[in-house]
C-alpha cells in the first residue's frame, strides 16, 4: 500500500541519518580549532537570517523559507542546525566571552526562526550548563539573569516581527499545537490497539500525510511498537543520566562529556514535548557515549593490565 512505501521510505532515512550522526557523534575530536570554527558559524548563520528567510516569519504553512533557489529549507532544520551549532560551541569553547557570545547569537537567532520548541529546548541547555558548571551561590542570580535576557531577546525580535512575539506568548491557542493534540489522541488509540507490535504506517493511513505522526517519543511505539520504544527511551535518556552522574561524582569531564550533557539535555526535552522518532538528533549523543565508554573500558584495561 502507498502508505507503508511512504514509511518504508522514511524509516529507510530515519536510519541512514541515526547512522550518520552516530558516527559524527563517535568521532568528535574536540579541539580549539573546532570550537572557534563552530563558533564562527553560528556568528555567520546569525547575520545572514534576516537575509536569507522569508520575508513573512509566519506563512501560511507556518514554514520560513530561503528567499533564493525555491524551497530548499525549512525553518524547523534551519532552527536545528543552529541550535546545535549553539550547543557544541557552547560545549567546547573555553573562554567567557565567546560562550557569552554564543549564548547571547543563539537566542536571538533561533528567536528570529520561530521555531519554538528548539528555542525554549535552547534556554533548558543553557539553564542545564550554567547549573553544571556554577558555583552553587551563584546559580540562581546567573539563572535569573539568563532568564531576563530571553525575554529581552524574545521582545527584541518581536519588534521587528510582532507575529514571532504572538508565537512565543500565545502558545495555548496556537492551531499547530491543537492539531498535534488531537493526531496524539489517535496515535494512543492506535497504540492501544495493538502494543506490541504497533501500527506502522498507520499515522499516514489515518490522517493522509507523513507528517501528522505523534509529536514525541510515543511515535516510536506507534510506528515500531513497544520493545523499540523502550529501547530509545534508555538509549537517550542513559546519555543524560551517565553525564549527570559523573558531574556530580565530581570526576574529570572534559569537553566530549560536556558536549554529551548538553545534546543528550536537548534531546531528551524534545524528544518529550516535540520531536518524533522520525527527528534523528538523539544519535549523535548515542555516539558520543559509545565513545566516552569505550574509552573509559580501554583505561580501565590499561590501569589493570599495565
Amino acid at each position: 500500500p502507498y502508505d507503508r512505501n511512504i514509511s518504508a521510505f522514511e524509516s529507510t532515512k530515519l536510519l541512514i541519518c541515526w547512522i550518520s550522526l552516530y558516527g559524527a557523534g563517535y568521532f568528535l575530536r574536540p579541539s580549539e580549532r573546532l570550537a572557534h570554527l563552530l563558533t564562527a558559524s553560528l556568528v555567520v548563520m546569525a547575520v545572514l537570517i534576516p537575509f536569507v528567510m522569508a520575508t513573512d516569519p509566519l506563512s501560511p504553512d507556518q514554514a520560513l523559507r530561503w528567499r533564493f533557489q525555491g524551497q530548499v529549507a525549512s525553518y524547523a532544520w534551519f532552527a536545528n542546525a543552529i541550535a546545535f551549532t549553539a550547543i557544541f560551541a557552547l560545549a567546547l569553547e573555553t573562554t567567557v566571552v565567546l560562550r557569552v557570545v554564543v549564548v547571547v547569537l543563539g537566542a536571538l537567532a533561533l528567536a528570529y526562526t520561530g521555531a519554538r520548541a528548539e528555542l525554549f529546548g535552547y534556554m533548558f541547555v543553557v539553564m542545564v550548563w550554567l547549573a553544571a558548571s556554577s558555583q552553587r551561590r551563584y546559580i540562581l542570580p546567573a539563572a535569573a539573569a539568563l532568564l531576563m535576557f530571553f525575554i529581552v531577546a524574545l521582545f527584541v525580535v518581536g519588534y521587528f516581527h510582532p507575529q514571532l512575539l504572538t508565537r512565543y506568548t500565545n502558545i495555548g491557542s496556537s492551531a499547530s499545537l491543537n492539531e498535534r493534540w488531537q493526531i496524539m489522541i489517535g496515535g494512543i488509540k492506535d497504540i492501544m490497539a495493538n502494543p506490541i507490535f504497533g501500527d506502522y504506517g498507520g499515522y499516514i493511513r489515518s490522517q493522509k500525510d507523513f507528517g501528522s505522526y505523534i509529536h514525541n517519543a510515543l511515535s516510536m511505539w506507534h510506528q515500531f511498537g513497544i520493545v523499540p520504544f523502550i529501547l530509545y527511551i534508555l538509549m537517550t535518556t542513559g546519555c543524560l543520566i551517565a553525564a549527570v552522574r559523573r558531574r556530580i561524582a565530581g570526576r574529570d569531564f572534559d569537553a566530549r562529556w560536556w558536549s554529551l550533557l548538553l545534546v543528550s539535555a536537548f534531546c531528551c526535552l524534545l524528544i518529550v514535548v516535540a520531536k518524533s522518532v522520525f527527528w534523528p538528533l538523539p544519535a549523535l549523543a548515542w555516539g558520543l557515549q559509545s565513545q566516552l565508554s569505550k574509552d573509559r573500558e580501554q583505561r580501565s584495561h590499561k590501569d589493570n593490565y599495565g
